[in-house]
């Protein structure tokens, strides 16, 4: 019985250890929120297309986060990545990222204190850095990031975090 009772805490301490690690690529954290919506479902071919984020706090204490939300490609360092875009066409392909951006690292203007129910808007044009060249449904999910603390050594809220999937569709006409 002492035996079963050792093989099911270490069970219980291994999943914790694995649950613990794996932390990092997940939103652990219910009380940050991160939605994107577009103003409209359905557009043509070579219409302007943009994404509203909305980074929502639902916590009690005060955090500060980095605001600035900008759509970058996976490629740059670490600390300049701000929101990542998985777009997929009606092929079930991942849109490539076409812009020429490195938006650096955090700057201090760039932080802000979010208090409980405060949030973040951004919207910002996504046709400029996806090509949208295919008539039919594509998926985009978004990916807010941060890394780094404020310049000021202040700590940070770190981590990632998923938003929604939306849809829209591209009609010929």
């Amino acid at each position: 019985m002492k035996r079963k009772k050792l093989v099911l805490l270490f069970s219980v301490l291994t999943l914790c250890f694995v649950f613990v690690s794996c932390s990092d690529s997940v939103n652990l954290d219910p009380e940050l929120i991160f939605e994107i919506s577009t103003n409209k479902t359905i557009y043509r071919v070579n219409d302007k297309i943009s994404v509203r984020m909305v980074l929502r706090y639902q916590g009690v204490e005060p955090i500060l986060v980095n605001r600035r939300l900008g759509v970058t490609p996976l490629n740059l360092p670490e600390c300049a990545n701000s929101v990542n875009l998985s777009i997929t066409n009606p092929l079930g392909n991942i849109l490539k990222y076409r812009s020429r951006i490195n938006i650096g690292c955090p700057k201090p203007k760039d932080f802000v204190i979010l208090n409980s129910g405060e949030e973040i808007l951004k919207s910002q044009r996504i046709d400029e850095h996806f090509h949208f060249d295919k008539v039919g449904i594509y998926t985009i999910q978004a990916a807010y990031n941060n890394t780094s603390d404020h310049p000021d050594g202040r700590d940070a809220w770190k981590g990632t975090v998923e938003s929604n999937v939306i849809t829209i569709r591209i009609t010929p006409w």
